[in-house]
């Protein structure tokens, strides 16, 4: 079996207040405020043969030019090939506009401070490889649900449908390394259901002014030496 080691890096994401949102089709004006900060995490996973890139970013979606960007940075910077770098997005809905299919404009001059920092995390995160092992787990999670309901016409619209496929669990991956206590953890589940809008105050069609993650952050390290929060 090849031995792994595993890194992990965090840099604040979070852009001024007067920024675009994205989220909310009824937003007429920027952001307010900072409800809570958000993230770019990273996760580096090497055997010595191949290394991967896992960054995890708190906003709702990326356009394929800013993906390239983000891989492209890391590959210059690092080294590592663009294909190797996987990046994920939480989808919330209270964070910067970064993608051009939206009600709100794109916020086009937060772009290149989000890229160098997203760059940033997973550079951090390479530097941070240490020797770990590796072990992977299971468990229900009933939280989401199917969104295309039909209608009695037989037509398809945004809704809850109880009987169509979905997703009901939650995956861990759990990277532990020399110390028991330092733990990196990556989960994966459905994050996009019909609850979510329970997040937008009844008073404000538009959905909050205020930044937020709104969302799990993924991956974090609940290590009482170095916590996330």
């Amino acid at each position: 079996m090849k031995s792994i080691a595993v890194g992990h890096a965090r840099r604040d994401i979070t852009p001024p207040v007067g920024t675009w949102m994205m989220g909310y089709a009824a937003r007429t004006k920027p952001c307010e405020g900072v409800h809570d900060p958000i993230f770019a995490n990273a996760v580096a996973v090497s055997d010595a043969e191949n290394t991967v890139v896992i960054i995890a970013l708190d906003v709702s979606s990326l356009d394929a030019e800013v993906v390239a960007r983000i891989r492209d940075g890391l590959s210059n910077a690092a080294g590592i090939a663009a294909e190797d770098v996987i990046i994920n997005t939480s989808h919330t809905h209270s964070g910067p506009a970064t993608a051009k299919r939206t009600y709100a404009p794109r916020s086009d001059e937060y772009l290149p401070d989000f890229i160098e920092k997203s760059v940033d995390a997973a550079g951090g995160a390479l530097k941070d490889l240490k020797p770990a092992t590796f072990s992977v787990g299971a468990a229900p999670l009933d939280i989401g649900c199917n969104r295309r309901e039909e209608t009695p016409g037989g037509k398809i619209k945004l809704g809850v449908n109880p009987t169509a496929p979905r997703l009901a669990e939650v995956t861990v991956w759990r990277f532990t390394r020399d110390d028991a206590d330092d733990v990196v953890l990556l989960a994966s589940a459905r994050s996009s259901s019909r609850g979510a809008a329970a997040t937008r105050p009844p008073t404000a069609p538009s959905g909050p002014l205020r930044r937020s993650r709104s969302t799990a952050r993924l991956p974090r390290r609940p290590s009482p030496k170095r916590s996330p929060e």
